[in-house]
């Protein structure tokens, strides 16, 4: 199945409304200089993430073609994310371009960066890498979800896409110099979280760097009253909180060498939290894949 082409009003809607955060975001901070290249890379990041979205609604209804109503239906869906695109930008803006240029001075590598995007969604978080690492790059993208890879690859011919689990990975040992975790990380069950990170970190290369950017629990409080609308609503995720991930971390042999917190409003349950790791020499590493 090829990805699902747009009707011209359904593709409109889409460019409208990008148009219309790109409107609202230079008002609100006219006074502030922030960087062109990010700017347009993120309406640019909002735009195909929208098109997604709405062709997966196509997708469900048994559709061929994304048509308008498809879009409108992406509005009611998610308009809440949509409201809050400025205040995601300035995470990019100010938290994920400052981490970026610390893993460009961080890492080591010969002449090519080779980076496994786990959990890649259609590639969005690698083409921010590619874009900032400055350097020749070979990506490897893995997910779960065909209709993601598939519009990924429409999108960026020179990634390599996989279909495949991030907590179950067919890659040699240390084949990789970086591995990016972008909101991905809380969709792992608490009881494998130790094991996928173990995962990571074999196919990652001596002192490679894992870098995971993700929201997760404010506080423990935020996390109980998720825990219970779980209960309620399946469908409601519940997010580590950030202790937890440290933990596990340290436990699979990684080492924080940066961390930085991206607050959204304080009435919301998660805050983005990014953590940049290296991977630690150990004896026990290639066992991990078998533990």
């Amino acid at each position: 199945m090829s990805v699902l082409k747009f009707t011209e009003e359904a593709n409109n809607l889409i460019l409208n409304s990008v148009q219309k955060i790109e409107s609202d975001i230079k008002n609100v901070y006219s006074k502030q200089r922030f960087d062109e290249k990010i700017f347009k890379i993120f309406l640019s990041d909002v735009e195909h993430t929208m098109k997604f979205f709405a062709a997966q609604l196509a997708k469900a209804r048994g559709a061929k073609i994304v048509e308008e109503r498809d879009v409108k239906a992406l509005f009611k869906k998610f308009w809440f994310e949509l409201l809050r695109k400025r205040k995601t930008f300035l995470v990019y803006e100010y938290g994920v371009r400052r981490d970026l240029h610390f893993i460009r001075a961080a890492a080591k590598s010969s002449k090519t960066f080779r980076v496994l995007d786990v959990g890649c969604g259609w590639g969005r978080a690698s083409r921010w890498f590619c874009e900032f690492l400055g350097v020749e790059t070979e990506v490897v993208a893995v997910d779960l979800d065909i209709l993601s890879l598939k519009y990924g690859k429409s999108l960026n011919n020179n990634f390599s896409f996989l279909r495949a689990h991030m907590s179950y990975l067919p890659f040699k040992s240390e084949t990789f110099d970086i591995t990016l975790s972008s909101n991905s990380f809380h969709e792992v069950e608490s009881e494998n979280r130790d094991r996928t990170l173990k995962e990571w970190a074999f196919c990652l290369r001596h002192s490679g760097l894992l870098y995971i950017i993700d929201s997760f629990a404010r506080s423990h409080m935020s996390k109980w009253i998720q825990m219970l609308l779980h209960v309620i609503f399946p469908k409601m995720e519940v997010h580590p909180y950030p202790m937890e991930v440290e933990k596990c971390l340290q436990f699979s042999h990684f080492k924080v060498i940066r961390k930085s917190r991206f607050d959204f409003p304080i009435f919301t349950l998660n805050s983005f939290h990014s953590y940049i790791a290296c991977k630690q020499a150990t004896d026990k590493m290639i066992e991990g894949r078998e533990n």
